[in-house]
């Protein structure tokens, strides 16, 4: 039925609730877990604003760009091994993988890439006005893709 679940995580506690749902059903299903995070970038566009408004010299603030991305992208990766180890610990097989850029654009990106065939997300629960205004990345996903999505909502 589902050989490949992909489980999308921010790096947050609500993010990774979604995880024991995913390990119970890639053990019963004998189904391979992908974990992705999208880097979106936020703290990148914070250092090209200094530039554009010159605050920064551009060679100076392409440097520091590419610093802050490293270590963006860095940080993503020890989070996925650690989180991927404690699958594999479990006996499930473990694919990481970071993409750059709108997370939900990326999220149906890789899962068609992919061949996944369902996602398993939590949502942060916004509503209202902080929802409308923030937008919904889950929201965002059910909404762009053809695949089940298995929404997780958090204690």
């Amino acid at each position: 039925m589902y050989k490949e679940i992909l489980v999308p995580l921010d790096g947050s506690e609500v993010s990774a609730s979604s995880l024991p749902t995913a390990r119970q059903l890639a053990q019963s299903l004998g189904a391979r877990v992908h974990l992705l995070q999208v880097s979106s970038q936020t703290e990148e566009f914070a250092v090209l604003r200094g530039a554009e408004f010159g605050t920064m010299g551009s060679d100076y603030s392409q440097q520091v760009l590419d610093e802050v991305m490293a270590a963006q992208r860095d940080r993503i990766e020890r989070y996925l091994d650690e989180v991927g180890a404690g699958l594999a610990s479990d006996g499930l097989t473990v694919v990481n993988a970071v993409e750059d850029g709108q997370p939900a654009d990326k999220i149906v990106d890789y899962a068609e890439a992919a061949g996944i065939d369902l996602i398993i997300m939590s949502t942060h629960g916004r509503g209202g006005v902080r929802r409308f205004l923030v937008g919904s990345v889950t929201d965002k996903v059910i909404r762009s893709t053809h695949l089940p999505v298995l929404v997780i909502h958090p204690e």
